[in-house]
């Protein structure tokens, strides 16, 4: 049976005009996915980058709903650089991946 994939994109402005920012996230049945899928980059946070393609997804643990589901992701900030573990994750969480 094939695992079902969840993936969310979006897409936003900084303030200013500094850049833009850019975030993804993936989930497999409530789980992270590993190895990704799309969220394959490698720099680490606060590292350059132009898209959350370019960053290093990391495993976020939901915090919201009672699901206790686990998901992928990855954010790009173009002015301050690929974001930290705890930002990509408060950014990217949603109630579809956390029912």
């Amino acid at each position: 049976m094939r695992n079902a994939v969840l993936t969310g994109l979006v897409l936003g402005l900084t303030a200013c005009g500094s850049g833009s920012t850019s975030r993804q996230s993936e989930q497999s049945n409530g789980s992270c996915i590993f190895p990704p899928h799309l969220l394959t980059g490698g720099q680490g946070s606060g590292d350059r980058c132009s898209s959350w393609k370019d960053c290093a997804s990391t495993c976020c643990s939901c915090t919201i709903g009672t699901s206790g589901n686990q998901y992928s992701a990855a954010e790009c900030d173009g002015a301050a650089g690929c974001a930290s573990i705890s930002g990509a994750c408060a950014d990217t969480q949603t109630s579809s991946l956390c029912p």
